[in-house]
């Protein structure tokens, strides 16, 4: 998932977002890293307890809602010729905004391993 955000972060840093048919594949791309993600991690009781990743799942939802009506649309002569920049301002939002929650995700998951570690020491201590 990192590597697919990192991926299409870089374009947008970069300005290689001129290329709207190649941005939108891009961003399926990494709406699909993020539904394996989270496919992949719902077993895991202790990052589904953190809302944050619960906002994972309403923002993979929505931005999947977005680019698929996006990939859908009637195109004249190629695939996604129809594209305006307004759905690529959009869509450049959406990775914004996906870097903003992954910085929140990430502290979660630091404090979390803080207290588990904390708890894991005290319980070493009592000689449990």
């Amino acid at each position: 998932m990192l590597k697919a955000y990192e991926l299409i972060n870089n374009k947008i840093l970069n300005g290689k977002v001129s290329e709207y048919p190649q941005f939108v594949t891009d961003f399926c791309v990494f709406n699909n890293a993020l539904k394996n993600f989270l496919t992949d991690t719902d077993k895991i009781i202790a990052l589904k307890s953190l809302s944050i990743y619960h906002r994972f799942i309403d923002f993979e939802t929505e931005i999947f809602q977005y680019s698929s009506a996006i990939v859908k649309k009637e195109f004249s002569h190629f695939m996604m010729d129809q594209t305006t920049s307004e759905e690529i301002t959009l869509l450049q939002k959406y990775v914004v905004e996906f870097g903003y929650w992954l910085s929140h995700f990430e502290f979660n998951i630091a404090s979390l391993r803080y207290y588990y570690e904390n708890d894991i020491n005290k319980m070493e201590d009592r000689s449990m």
